[in-house]
């Protein structure tokens, strides 16, 4: 046992020596990982790479093959260059999501505190913020890097990864959307329980305040 996990480390040290795929590893691991403290030290397992990275992978993959099927599996007779559009779209959606991870730094602490608090119940806490945002960034600079090196060759593995990576973007910017709008529902959650406490304190405070003016004016 002890032996297995010291080769994951050791793997995981090798990798992240890498220059480049080094550092991509590292993200890709974190977000398989939810966050995890482990991230920084092991590979991640498979089956948190099949639930978080793979699963969507193959859906995608499935996608793109059949509309290759339905061009009777020639790639170069689709109409639809996704090099180009990855390139038009791919630029505001990598700096919507830059946006995105910029909101970490005025995210309220209360909401950092009730994903920590409520860990169990979530089955995930705080650290999943920042990795379930840099993953889609990582994919769009990929999709971006791809979609030039298609237009140097151009050829149908090229355009089959590019429609990969075009789809597979989309799914990661729609991913970005719900987490934000899910923080959205559960910072407005927190928010509103915590005005609505001030409230009852304040009126609390109010009813004592008027009982003991109430009793300062018997005894007087």
């Amino acid at each position: 046992m002890d032996n297995n996990a010291d080769f994951n480390e050791r793997m995981y040290c090798r990798i992240r020596q890498v220059p480049i795929i080094g550092a991509i590893f590292r993200i890709v691991n974190a977000y398989a990982y939810q966050g995890d403290s482990q991230c920084n030290k092991r590979v991640a397992p498979f089956f948190k790479w099949w639930q978080r990275v793979f699963k969507k992978s193959v859906y995608i993959i499935f996608l793109v093959e059949l509309i290759v099927v339905y061009y009777q599996g020639d790639v170069s007779k689709i109409p639809w260059k996704p090099d180009d559009s990855i390139l038009s779209v791919f630029p505001s959606v990598l700096g919507f999501g830059i946006g995105v991870f910029a909101l970490l730094f005025v995210m309220p602490e209360s909401f950092l505190v009730f994903m920590s608090t409520n860990k169990k119940r979530l089955t995930f806490g705080p650290e999943i913020v920042p990795v379930d945002i840099a993953y889609p960034l990582v994919i769009f600079t990929i999709a971006l890097c791809w979609s030039v090196l298609n237009k140097v060759f151009t050829n149908d593995f090229f355009s089959f990864v590019s429609m990969f990576l075009f789809f597979y973007g989309m799914t990661m910017a729609f991913e970005l959307i719900s987490f934000l709008f899910n923080s959205s529902l559960l910072i407005q959650k927190i928010s509103l329980s915590e005005y609505k406490r001030v409230m009852n304190r304040k009126k609390e405070e109010e009813r004592v305040n008027r009982w003991k003016k109430r009793s300062r004016n018997m005894r007087d």
